[in-house]
């Protein structure tokens, strides 16, 4: 694993954070950046972290609210998450979506939800939730997972309620990046 720092994003992360996005996503349109910009500026973004190694942002998640049907708590849905391609494989992902679910726990989260690769989260302790829908697919095709955090037994069903902002862009940003 390369030796990253991760912390909470800083006000001197955020041009860099959309320029890693663009990168990540190979996303000449930006869509993914503005997004997440748009989230911040609503307060809508419960976790969102960087990593830094070699002197610059190589890595990033966030994490927003969403109501997930027949499931009490707050729960929040994982992602982008973004690792610059010169660094994937290195360890980076796995431990921003590791801090990323620590800082959730932080926050008394019941839990959280992602659209990504079984396997990968699966490895991470994501479960199958085949009988959620509606989450956005940031760049990736892949299943619907979810991670309890609070220790009651929890069985949704249904779509997912995201961010306002996530629903008028996912179509573009999936269109975008593909």
């Amino acid at each position: 694993m390369t030796h990253a720092i991760l912390h909470p994003e800083r006000q001197c992360d955020l041009a860099a954070i959309s320029s890693l996005q663009q990168q990540a996503f190979a996303d000449p349109s930006c869509a993914l950046a503005r997004l997440i910009e748009a989230l911040r500026q609503q307060g809508a973004l419960s976790v969102s972290l960087v990593a830094h190694a070699e002197g610059r942002v190589v890595g990033h998640i966030a994490c927003s609210p969403v109501l997930l049907p027949q499931a009490e708590g707050r729960w929040h849905l994982l992602g982008p998450l973004a690792v610059l391609p010169a660094y994937r494989h290195r360890g980076i992902g796995a431990a921003l979506v590791r801090s990323s679910l620590a800082a959730l726990r932080a926050q008394n989260a019941a839990g959280c939800v992602v659209q990504g690769d079984r396997a990968w989260f699966g490895e991470l302790g994501f479960q199958p939730a085949p009988q959620l829908s509606g989450l956005p697919d940031f760049g990736g095709a892949g299943a619907i997972l979810l991670f309890p955090l609070a220790t009651q037994p929890v069985s949704p069903c249904g779509p997912v309620r995201v961010h306002e902002l996530l629903c008028s862009n996912v179509r573009n940003i999936s269109h975008s990046l593909q």
